[in-house]
């Protein structure tokens, strides 16, 4: 009969497969695996992708005045949540990025760093949860698909705060996983320290954690593997760091004033997004759930459309079968009164699907959580494939899946690092400091005897881009007022929406001066026509905007040209 010992060199393929039983082996793939990840997502980070997310916007700011001066852009000490633009923004992106920005300075490069540092940790813990469940061999093909899958490679690219909540639940579902191993108290602390700090990446997980908790705790009590004192312990850990959001929530919810302290700042936020969650269309909820997990990634956020697909075109009818039979198994487990650390994942999908038929809207940045139990699905349903039909072929069978995957990946790598570029900003919802315009305009007006500090200039983005560019202190702009804009500043005039404009468009005055300056978007056709009507010409352009002026008014002033 034929098979692997028939065919040469498939003894020495056997030897080396067997030996990755061996912890050392497994480690040192292991580590392989994440520095490459570490090169794929460290590579071209602060040019890809171009310019920043409005969030990312505003979270850079934020740590870089915390960083500074301990104040967040509305001048509150310490807050325990950002109000950004008035929805709020979880906490924990921003104080690792003012601790990064306060040792190495400021720059795109340093603001996206913690989101690589949780991607790679995304990558280490569901290689160790996997190894837990399925054995080494999963473990390391868990690793290998989500270091090449376009979505985990996006999310750890862009310093969004939310994108956080995936590496911290992962770590945390993964102290869970040890501390009922160990049966040791202070794996229990650890586990609920992790879980207490995973509150602070999105707000949505003070929703799925609560959920995933209770049913773990419940289920662990049943089969003996929790005590109440350890749970007692557990949930006081989780309580130690979860008491500040606990108010917080408090505060929100009943309209009450925001707390003041010498530690931190409680605040009190313009719009409470409760207003997220919603009754839903069940039917509705669960065909959308596959388009937007799986084809659809969300312009906002990952500010690359992809026609590869999030996890790869080919790969959502194995990730939906994997993901169904991993949880039909945690309920035969649960119903066994075994443990399992698929019970565990099956209530971490339940914890997904609450959010899912929930939430007002689904994005994939909001349901960033539920991609490890994805790839853990797609996994599981490869380890029954070799186990169930391959037995004589499983090591053939595994590096035909990497070889598929590899080949995936180059062509996914080849339009994100080298055709994106070319394609200029990925959407309407990603903005630039206006650095390189505004040094560029000083520039022509010196040349000509002019300052730019004489004229109004009118700039088509949210006032972040500005002070992020101009690393304007808080202190000088006043935010403490309005949480939502700021229309002005010195000579300088952001986009403005008033109630009327449902479009988003600038603001542009009802009658333009042909004094005034403007650098605008250069999609914004109808403006730019209006311009060009009053007699305005472009003096430069970059890939995201371009200055228009009246060429007639900006002659060169005899002797005092520089």
């Amino acid at each position: 009969m034929l098979n692997q010992k028939s065919i040469p060199y498939f003894s020495k393929l056997k030897t080396f497969f067997e030996n990755i039983d061996k912890n050392k082996l497994f480690i040192i793939l292991l580590s392989i695996i994440v520095v490459f990840a570490a090169l794929v997502r460290f590579y071209k980070l602060d040019q890809l992708p171009m310019g920043y997310n409005l969030d990312e916007a505003g979270m850079a700011y934020d740590s870089w005045a915390l960083a500074n001066w301990r104040v967040n852009r509305n001048m509150m000490h310490l807050p325990v949540y950002l109000p950004n633009t008035g929805g709020g923004q979880s906490v924990l992106y921003a104080y690792l990025s003012a601790g990064l920005i306060f040792i190495f300075g400021m720059s795109k490069f340093i603001i996206r760093t913690p989101a690589v540092i949780f991607g790679l940790m995304t990558i280490i813990f569901a290689s160790l949860i996997t190894k837990e469940a399925l054995g080494k061999k999963a473990g390391l093909i868990s690793a290998f698909m989500i270091a090449i899958m376009p979505y985990f490679i996006m999310a750890s690219r862009l310093g969004f705060d939310c994108n956080l909540f995936l590496g911290m639940s992962t770590l945390s579902i993964y102290l869970t996983i040890v501390a009922i191993k160990k049966q040791k108290f202070p794996f229990w602390i650890l586990a609920g320290l992790s879980w207490g700090v995973t509150l602070y990446t999105y707000i949505l997980s003070y929703i799925a954690i609560p959920i995933f908790i209770t049913l773990t705790i419940i289920y662990l009590l049943i089969i003996k593997k929790i005590n109440w004192r350890q749970t007692l312990v557990f949930g006081l850990a989780i309580l130690a760091l979860a008491w500040p959001l606990i108010i917080l929530i408090i505060i929100n919810h009943f309209d009450l004033p925001p707390v003041y302290s010498r530690f931190f700042y409680i605040p009190k936020l313009t719009i409470w997004r409760a207003g997220e969650l919603s009754g839903v269309n069940f039917f509705e909820r669960l065909i959308d759930l596959p388009k937007t997990l799986f084809i659809i990634p969300d312009q906002d956020t990952e500010a690359f459309i992809t026609s590869h697909g999030t996890m790869y075109n080919f790969t959502p009818i194995f990730i939906i079968t994997g993901t169904i039979m991993f949880c039909i198994q945690g309920f035969k487990s649960l119903r066994k009164k075994k443990f399992s650390t698929n019970v565990l994942l099956t209530f971490w999908v339940i914890a997904m699907l609450v959010l899912v038929f929930t939430l007002d809207d689904i994005m994939n940045y909001r349901l960033n959580a539920f991609y490890f139990v994805l790839a853990y699905g797609l996994v599981f349903i490869l380890t029954w494939l070799a186990n169930k039909f391959l037995k004589h072929w499983q090591n053939l069978f595994y590096i035909f899946v990497v070889i598929i995957f590899l080949f995936s990946f180059s062509s996914f790598a080849h339009s994100y690092f080298v055709k994106q570029p070319l394609a200029g900003f990925p959407s309407l919802h990603f903005g630039d400091t206006f650095s390189e315009p505004l040094s560029y305009l000083d520039d022509w007006l010196n040349d000509r005897g002019y300052s730019s500090s004489d004229f109004q200039i009118y700039l088509d983005e949210k006032y972040i881009y500005y002070y992020l560019g101009a690393l304007t202190p808080p202190q000088e702009v006043d935010l403490t007022k309005d949480q939502m804009r700021e229309v002005n500043y010195q000579n300088f005039h952001f986009e403005w929406l008033p109630e009327n404009n449902t479009e988003g468009l600038p603001y542009v005055p009802s009658k333009i001066n042909t004094e005034d300056i403007f650098i605008i978007k250069n999609n914004r056709s109808s403006y730019i026509e209006k311009l060009i009507n009053y007699g305005f010409t472009p003096i430069y352009q970059n890939l995201r905007y371009t200055i228009y002026l009246d060429e007639h008014n900006f002659l060169p002033i005899p002797g005092q040209q520089n």
